[in-house]
């Protein structure tokens, strides 16, 4: 082999190495957004599920980047941590966002439904670099999930 050759072969290997990279940088943070909704969609289910199963009310909260979930200990007056709280931004590179009529806290009465009832339809909009995905809450508290972004 020539010089010539060698040098043609390592610039085409380097550019396909540059186009994989773009792609694989691409499908990181899509990955990282499903994660993250898939987070919050189960911290809410979490929330309505112990409301329900200890007959108590339960909330599903964000603060910062941080979501969770409480419980009150029927009888006791206290709260219990029932999930969190989870760091999306540190975990996942992925921050959430409060929007539409959703709140940063989301209480479920012991019949699992949102308490007091939201006014409309609440978002969580998820964002990571330049890509979003959310999780829509429906005015009884019911997860809608993906398919609301705006």
């Amino acid at each position: 082999m020539t010089i010539i050759e060698l040098l043609v072969v390592l610039t085409v290997v380097s550019t396909m190495s540059l186009m994989a990279a773009s792609r694989f940088g691409a499908l990181t943070e899509r990955s990282a957004l499903r994660s993250a909704r898939q987070q919050v969609e189960a911290a809410i289910a979490t929330a309505r599920a112990a409301a329900i199963q200890k007959g108590t009310s339960s909330v599903f909260y964000v603060s910062g980047n941080r979501i969770g979930v409480n419980t009150s200990i029927t009888g006791a007056g206290g709260v219990t941590q029932t999930l969190g709280p989870i760091d999306l931004y540190s975990t996942l590179g992925v921050q959430i966002q409060v929007v539409w009529g959703a709140d940063s806290v989301l209480t479920f009465n012991p019949r699992g439904f949102a308490s007091p009832r939201l006014t409309g339809m609440g978002m969580y909009r998820l964002v990571k670099g330049t890509r979003t995905d959310s999780t829509c809450v429906s005015i009884i508290g019911m997860i809608i999930g993906q398919g609301c972004v705006q």
